[in-house]
């Protein structure tokens, strides 16, 4: 039975009548309450009001106390009719003044002595036949004005006093059942408002901060799910948002390394391909940094960059390195880094591959980068250095190879060209080695080898031309004019150029003095000139055929390049300027080049 709301109990000496809600009794090995309340737990009985009001500043709900801990369910009230819905359960909190904050609705399991304390639980409703289960949605209040919507917080408990770790925080898709899939676990950005320029709400997963003396930051981790069986592991995909409908750019996807502390360096920022398996012959998983496809009529595929940080003050800027795997533990060879120009469509061109060093600073003096190919330097006791190899394309059908093209650096305004050195490694023992062109061989039939080409840098104006040197000395070619005994005096033909070249030096020996006054100059002939018809070598003076027997001269060439320069057909002849006298054993040799 329950007290019914007007019921008083005649109680006491004097038989005073009073309410059954103030009347305490103290059941045998129970807890003392009041009368009204005993009656109705004792019964089991049912609270036929539609509100329950509180007398005082809290209305407590509490399961009975017992060797098991009574529930305290409240549960909607079933639907008498099929088609209409259950009786919701609300929990609400109170309604604040007129400044005052709206009270707070807690859920929170019951705190243990010694054990683990009570879980606190929200499930959405089991659903029947083949209904969906009922969603269980945690939602911050709604703001008002220009007032915030209110916060959703799910944190994990607090660790225990003695170095104890803190409760988890997790949000897990319900698991599917037979061969359907797990459900998707989202974390979702709010929307933004329907103005012009609100944007939507930022989704972040941020590892928890350490509150201890020298403590690690918590990780933040994207790990796809792991696979069982045969089934690939879940892929782990961060991607910018779609960009909106008016040609704006889609949403920057970016992984950063931790930033530095006071003089601690920035974290690295890693994209690594997963660990194969422990079989024989699993593969690693690569790592791939690819730009985005355009899907535009003519658009350019988005560029992939590996950039090293930038520094600041007098440092250095970060160095950007791509390097292939460390081959395996048995003799396996290291995995290739490969610079590959993007492969052209239809008729359209392979891309250019640069390897490009970085611009200097816009100061006076700073030097641009240098472009460094190298080979792997061997770590074995005899191993062999790692070959440099630059190699022009393979051509296809009856299209050329590619080119291959070394130029050195363009000056600055009143600055040098740079030079450019090909060079031997040094030897730490033994003889050098050779360096060696080849041009290419000819392949069937008659067909021609290739050339080996050097050509000099051209001049400007009266500069100096360029010039094919060995060892800095550009005397290639060689004529000789030469007589036993005593020659006539008679000017002479001694060289026929048959291409074009430039005279670089003159010299002359004798092996009996003239005696007397004797001169001799060489000479450039053109077209049908008579010998030493033309135009004189000499910069200044003449050889001196009474000088020193059998000491050289070396004459002064000419700087003037119109008159060193010989073209096919020029002839160099000797010319004397005085009788032959005592004269004998005379030679001379003009060096030249080729140009």
């Amino acid at each position: 039975m329950t007290a019914a709301p007007d019921t008083l109990v005649v109680t006491g000496p004097n038989f005073e009548q009073v309410e059954a809600g103030d009347l305490l009794v103290t059941p045998t090995g129970a807890t003392q309450d009041s009368l009204a309340d005993l009656l109705a737990t004792s019964t089991g009985g049912n609270v036929a009001t539609a509100l329950i009001t509180g007398n005082a500043s809290t209305l407590n709900v509490r399961g009975q106390a017992a060797n098991q801990g009574g529930a305290v369910v409240v549960t909607g009230g079933t639907s008498a009719t099929s088609a209409n819905a259950g009786g919701a359960v609300s929990v609400v909190g109170g309604t604040p003044g007129a400044t005052g904050v709206g009270g707070a609705v807690s859920a929170t399991g019951g705190a243990a002595v010694s054990g683990a304390g009570g879980a606190a639980s929200m499930v959405g409703g089991a659903g029947g036949g083949a209904g969906a289960g009922g969603a269980s949605a945690v939602t911050g209040g709604a703001g008002a004005g220009a007032g915030l919507g209110g916060a959703v917080t799910m944190t994990g408990g607090l660790g225990g006093i003695s170095d104890a770790v803190g409760g988890a925080a997790t949000v897990r898709g319900g698991a599917g059942q037979g061969t359907a899939a797990g459900a998707i676990a989202s974390l979702v950005g709010g929307a933004s408002g329907s103005g012009a320029t609100g944007n939507g709400g930022v989704s972040r997963v941020v590892g928890g901060a350490a509150a201890s003396t020298d403590g690690t930051g918590g990780a933040a981790q994207l790990t796809g799910g792991a696979g069982v069986g045969s089934g690939l592991g879940g892929a782990a995909t961060i991607a910018g948002g779609l960009a909106g409908a008016t040609n704006a750019v889609g949403g920057a996807a970016t992984v950063t390394g931790g930033a530095g502390q006071g003089t601690g360096a920035g974290a690295v920022a890693t994209v690594t391909g997963g660990a194969s398996g422990g079989g024989a012959t699993g593969n690693g998983g690569a790592a791939s940094l690819v730009g985005g496809a355009a899907a535009s009529t003519n658009g350019t595929g988005g560029a992939s960059l590996v950039t090293g940080g930038a520094a600041t003050g007098n440092g250095v800027g970060g160095a950007a390195t791509i390097t292939g795997g460390l081959g395996g533990a048995t003799n396996a060879v290291g995995g290739a880094a490969s610079l590959r120009g993007g492969a052209g469509q239809g008729t359209g061109a392979g891309a250019v591959a640069s390897v490009v060093g970085g611009a200097s600073g816009s100061g006076a003096t700073g030097n641009g980068g240098a472009a460094s190919v190298t080979g792997g330097a061997a770590s074995s006791t005899n191993g062999t250095g790692g070959a440099a190899s630059l190699i022009g394309g393979a051509g296809s059908g009856n299209a050329n190879g590619g080119a291959i093209t070394i130029t050195s650096g363009a000056a600055g305004a009143t600055g040098v060209a740079g030079a450019i050195g090909i060079s031997v490694g040094g030897a730490t023992a033994g003889n050098g080695s050779a360096i060696t062109i080849t041009g290419g061989a000819g392949a069937g039939g008659t067909a021609s080898g290739g050339n080996v080409n050097l050509v000099g840098g051209a001049a400007v104006s009266t500069g100096q031309p360029g010039e094919v040197q060995v060892n800095a000395d550009s005397n290639m070619v060689f004529a000789t004019y030469f007589f036993t005994g005593s020659p006539a005096a008679t000017d002479q033909v001694f060289f026929l150029a048959t291409r074009a070249l430039r005279v670089k030096t003159m010299s002359e020996v004798h092996s009996v003095a003239a005696g007397g006054a004797s001169t001799m100059t060489v000479i450039k002939d053109t077209g049908t000139a008579a010998p030493g018809a033309g135009t004189s070598l000499h910069g200044s003076g003449s050889f001196n055929l009474n000088g020193t027997a059998n000491t050289v001269q070396n004459a002064t060439v000419s700087s003037t390049i119109a008159t060193v320069n010989l073209a096919a057909g020029d002839r160099l002849a000797v010319k004397f300027a005085n009788a032959i006298q005592s004269s004998a054993g005379i030679v001379v040799t003009v060096g030249m080049v080729p140009i």
